[in-house]
């Protein structure tokens, strides 16, 4: 085989069912396509993830919440140690939430501003499986 003949196919990403996936193609030995395999690339984060991150955070949380162990806790913390450690359960989430933005803002700059960044590909629009 040749160094300049490529023979092998792209795998390729796209959107499916409103979801992202690596698209896989098998080839025989000619290279020529027999199949795909669809692979979920699970790197959005939407609403229903949040909504099930807290059920089963709710979940996890309730059976310690009613042992004797946290109700005594409750009565002796500190009023100082409860609001920090409020204030941990309010500034970590939106930690969470506010660097992802903040990234996608930089980048978001770089290419208004024509200079190229490392993550630019995070706003590459991916085409839906049926404009290809």
């Amino acid at each position: 085989m040749s160094e300049g003949t490529d023979t092998k196919p792209k795998i390729t990403i796209r959107r499916i069912g409103g979801y992202l996936h690596r698209v896989v193609p098998i080839a025989d030995k000619s290279g020529q396509v027999l199949s795909y395999v669809l692979n979920p690339l699970m790197v959005e984060f939407r609403t229903r993830d949040v909504l099930q991150v807290a059920v089963g955070a709710a979940l996890l949380a309730i059976p310690v919440s009613l042992t004797e162990e946290a109700w005594r806790l409750g009565e002796t913390l500190p009023v100082a140690n409860t609001l920090g450690i409020l204030g941990l359960v309010v500034v970590l989430p939106l930690m969470a939430v506010a660097l992802p933005v903040a990234l996608v803002g930089v980048v978001a700059l770089g290419g208004l501003l024509g200079q190229g960044s490392e993550f630019s590909f995070l706003l590459r629009r991916v085409p839906e499986a049926d404009e290809a």
